[in-house]
């Protein structure tokens, strides 16, 4: 079996690497698949393939499910084809593959073309339930017909369907522009959907969270274009606009342990202007903030500082008490960054009080967390302790897993520096239990601070 790199001229796809069979491989592939097919015939057919095994499935597919096709005449019908794109110069695009494509599209009803060719959509794999709502395509009915003929695929173990690059790209040429709009809007519209059934497993916490993270993982690469697709129309369109600015907050939490900071401010970025295109107050706000959250991760403290600001100015004049705790909270943990001590505590204390005001645990949680390590910065150990104490309570209460072992983990370095190491270590343990199980990107720290503390660093 030779691989074959494809370059091809077509949008979306540089380079792909293509299986070719050898004669004998490839023509027991055809009559494999379409056992009336002569040697003579299906060695014909696999030679005007290219002997990719791609073009040679959908051919056999073809034939097996078309029993007034003679295989002789298909032979003479895929020549034909293969002449028609040599006459209209079709560089850069595999003959077999698209003249076994085109004829295999040819024959399907127009309601197999139409959802065929909206498949081009899913960059990646996708359910079924997607494909119906994308394609327009109830139980799936059609995209069963189009696995019969080999023109996509799918994996049993995962229960998900995919096309090859070079399928996909002969799908998105069959759209017009109107139809590749209106599948595209309706793929970013679904998965953002999806998005936020990702977050609201998460805050289920428990079991839950790493449901909602798996969930995330699966469809990532659909999520992202549906996000992509959106913004990059935002300017031009009411309602990509919307999709744009709403993509940052149905994941704002799975996104925070699955994106880099830089990842996350592009699409906060995209997301403002959406915002301020649509004269959306709230959303401005919610984006200012965590942008300052993605600059404080990245330790651009004072542009963070200057967002945070800008969020609470917001929140106080359209009255959004949780989007001002959210923003006192950033602003805390900012200055706290700085060692200006004594203003992260002064916010961290406002922060909990509106927390504790409108009855947020989690919010709160996290707010006394915030002051245990001011504290802890102001060499008060022993409070700090007191408030990682109460934060971890509230996480155990309502499932925070996240939550939870930052608090252990932050409860283990004040232990260690009251001079408590074993208990030190087993909170660190147990924070690294919890990070591994929900694949935490601080499990890394954790690890390191345990090898140092037992000397194998």
């Amino acid at each position: 079996m030779l691989h074959l790199v494809y370059e091809s001229a077509l949008p979306g796809l540089k380079r792909v690497t293509l299986e070719q069979l050898s004669p004998v491989e490839a023509r027991s592939l055809l009559q494999g698949i379409a056992p009336r097919v002569s040697d003579d015939t299906a060695d014909r057919i696999c030679f005007l393939c290219g002997y990719l095994p791609l073009a040679i499935r959908a051919a056999g597919s073809l034939l097996d499910v078309t029993a007034d096709l003679a295989p002789e005449t298909y032979a003479e019908q895929l020549q034909d084809e293969r002449r028609r794109l040599e006459l209209i110069g079709a560089e850069g695009v595999d003959l077999g593959v698209e003249a076994s494509f085109g004829l295999s599209y040819a024959r399907l009803t127009p309601d197999a073309a139409r959802v065929f060719r909206r498949l081009a959509a899913f960059p990646a794999t996708f359910d079924a339930r997607a494909e119906e709502a994308v394609c327009e395509d109830p139980d799936h009915k059609h995209l069963s017909e189009l696995l019969r003929r080999n023109l996509v695929r799918y994996n049993e173990e995962t229960r998900r369907y995919s096309l090859h690059d070079l399928a996909r790209l002969f799908a998105d040429s069959r759209l017009s522009d109107d139809e590749r709009h209106a599948t595209r809007l309706r793929h970013a519209t679904y998965f953002l959907t999806v998005f936020q059934k990702c977050d609201e497993l998460y805050l289920k916490g428990g079991d839950a969270i790493k449901s909602g993270l798996a969930f995330f993982d699966a469809e990532r690469q659909n999520i992202e274009a549906g996000q992509s697709w959106a913004c990059q129309r935002s300017s031009g369109n009411e309602v990509a606009a919307q999709l744009c600015n709403q993509y940052p907050f149905a994941g704002v939490y799975v996104l925070m342990l699955r994106q880099h900071p830089r990842e996350v401010i592009s699409w906060l970025e995209a997301a403002l202007a959406a915002a301020r295109k649509l004269k959306d107050r709230a959303s401005e706000e919610g984006h200012s903030g965590n942008w300052g959250n993605a600059y404080r991760g990245l330790g651009e403290t004072r542009r963070a500082i200057e967002l945070y600001n800008q969020a609470l100015v917001i929140a106080r004049e359209i009255g959004d008490r949780r989007g001002e705790r959210n923003a006192l909270n950033g602003l805390g943990l900012a200055y706290g960054q700085l060692k200006e001590v004594r203003r992260a505590i002064e916010f961290g204390e406002q922060a909990l009080a509106v927390s504790r005001e409108i009855g947020d645990r989690r919010s709160e949680g996290s707010a006394l967390g915030n002051l245990g390590v001011a504290y802890k910065r102001l060499g008060e150990t022993r409070r700090a302790v007191e408030f990682y104490q109460q934060q971890l309570t509230i996480c155990r209460e309502i499932g925070d897993h996240h939550g939870e072992g930052i608090a252990l983990s932050n409860l283990g370095r004040a232990l260690d520096i009251l001079g408590e190491r074993a208990k030190a270590i087993a909170h660190v343990e147990a924070a690294l239990e919890i990070y591994e199980q929900i694949e935490s990107p601080y499990a890394e720290k954790a690890r390191a601070k345990l090898a140092e503390w037992r000397g194998e660093a």
